[in-house]
């Protein structure tokens, strides 16, 4: 009679502590490389000016990284300031909260990104506002998308993730003649 009443109060306590090891496992195996976030943006390169020849000025290239086992799915739009279609990222004033907009001319499409791989964009440095972090808005593969506002996930970037900005040529040598 002990046994029966001591196994019918820890079976509940088994099957809890079963599923909390099976979800610790789950979440883990997400991940290509458990040790990264399953969605980040690195820095990857200054560049001297963005391709647009109205609004040419320096920028950064950055990489999205899908460091997940499924594919992820976020808009691209064309923009004028790197003269082709590109990642549509969001700018935030971390003091506030709110959105700093950014103008694309058009939306080109919705883009897939496999798991494991990595794309690259441009930013303008214009588009570092101070106290601000720019994010990528993306879904999951086995998220429905419809176009209506489905669960949106984001990978930020902080402007002080980026090394010191390279000093401008054209400055140096102005500097150089006020001398």
């Amino acid at each position: 009679m002990n046994t029966t009443k001591l196994v019918s109060t820890t079976r509940p306590l088994l099957i809890v502590l079963f599923a909390l090891f099976i979800v610790g496992k789950t979440t883990s195996a997400q991940k290509i490389n458990f040790r990264r976030p399953s969605v980040y943006i690195t820095f990857k390169e200054f560049i001297a000016k963005t391709p647009d020849p109205a609004y040419p000025s320096p920028g950064v290239r950055l990489t999205v990284h899908n460091n997940t086992r499924w594919s992820i799915y976020f808009w691209e739009h064309y923009d004028p300031t790197v003269a082709s279609a590109q990642i549509a990222y969001n700018i935030i004033d971390v003091r506030n909260g709110c959105r700093i907009e950014r103008n694309y001319t058009d939306v080109v499409s919705h883009r897939k990104l496999a798991p494991g791989k990595t794309l690259d964009f441009v930013v303008p440095r214009g588009d570092f506002p101070e106290s601000s972090k720019i994010y990528v808005p993306f879904y999951f593969s086995f998220e429905e998308f419809t176009g209506r506002k489905e669960p949106e996930h984001q990978a930020d970037f902080l402007p002080s993730e980026l090394p010191r900005w390279p000093s401008d040529p054209s400055n140096e040598r102005l500097e150089r003649t006020r001398r």
